[in-house]
């Protein structure tokens, strides 16, 4: 949510709420804003550092930095994993303004609720089943559409059937331009067991902040025998078409490996209008 020509000070010290003060011939925000909103706000500090976020305007002309999104610190630029600036003592400039990464996609407002979630990449599936992934040492992408905003932390996936001495990588891809997966986004900072069953988690190597639009998620089984997980046995809505048998839902390379390439390989690519997709979670926070 915006406002328009609104702008306010503050000499709120530290990372928490700060107070803010009207500035002559500009409205504070509660002037087009109720208690309880959510707005994006920029921190322009007394020492030259920057915040950009989203903020909930509170009682008492105050405003919650609820979410920050990037900061500048005289040095660093981050918009992976921004916390609130600390303020330092004197008269720090307050803004109701669009942020850059608002732009072209929207951002998805934090509500009261949990920090994280768990979004499940093919959650368009229609009907749960244990689905294998072919082969193992081979990297196989599948497309969907990311209808949220975060940073991405983590992927998971369950193993429903072991495989002896299982290992596998979980990554993401974006999607080009003529839909194909390209750069590698993130992967897993390490190998995940297969060879016991049950929910499994891991870390992205690097957090990578994601915004709403097509992707894809990958998998490949490094070493050992083929698990199954827990994923859909129907085609998906894709980029390529619709829930129709014939609609695009896997490819992948039939190159041997042992990693996921950056960027996607594509020599020996197997373009199916398969099943077995597994449901592979982004974690984001």
């Amino acid at each position: 949510m915006l406002a328009n020509w609104t702008k306010a000070t503050t000499t709120t010290t530290g990372t928490g709420t700060i107070t803010l003060t009207a500035v002559s011939g500009y409205p504070l925000p509660s002037k087009s804003r109720v208690t309880g909103e959510y707005v994006q706000y920029s921190i322009h500090t007394s020492d030259a550092k920057f915040e950009s976020g989203i903020g909930k305007i509170a009682a008492s002309e105050t405003l919650e930095r609820t979410r920050v999104i990037s900061t500048y610190d005289g040095t660093t630029y981050d918009q992976l994993t921004a916390s609130a600036l600390s303020l330092a003592s004197g008269t720090h400039d307050v803004f109701i303004t669009p942020m850059a990464e608002n732009v072209f996609e929207s951002l998805r407002f934090p509500l009261s609720g949990p920090t994280s979630s768990n979004v499940v990449s093919t959650h368009l599936s229609r009907q749960e089943a244990n689905v294998n992934t072919y082969t193992t040492q081979r990297a196989i992408a599948w497309p969907f559409r990311l209808e949220t905003s975060g940073l991405l932390t983590a992927m998971s996936i369950y193993v429903s059937t072991s495989g002896a001495s299982s290992t596998l990588l979980l990554g993401l891809y974006e999607a080009k331009s003529d839909g194909n997966p390209g750069r590698l986004l993130a992967k897993t900072s390490s190998t995940i067991s297969g060879a016991s069953t049950g929910y499994k988690s891991q870390a992205v190597g690097a957090n990578v902040r994601l915004t709403p639009g097509w992707y894809w998620s990958a998998l490949c089984v490094t070493a050992g025998t083929n698990p199954q997980y827990t994923g859909s046995a129907y085609s998906l809505v894709t980029p390529f078409g619709n829930t129709s048998g014939s609609a695009l839902t896997v490819m992948r390379s039939d190159t041997s490996a042992t990693d996921l390439a950056d960027p996607f390989l594509t020599t020996s690519l197997v373009y199916e209008a398969a099943t077995n997709n597994p449901f592979i979670g982004l974690i984001l926070s």
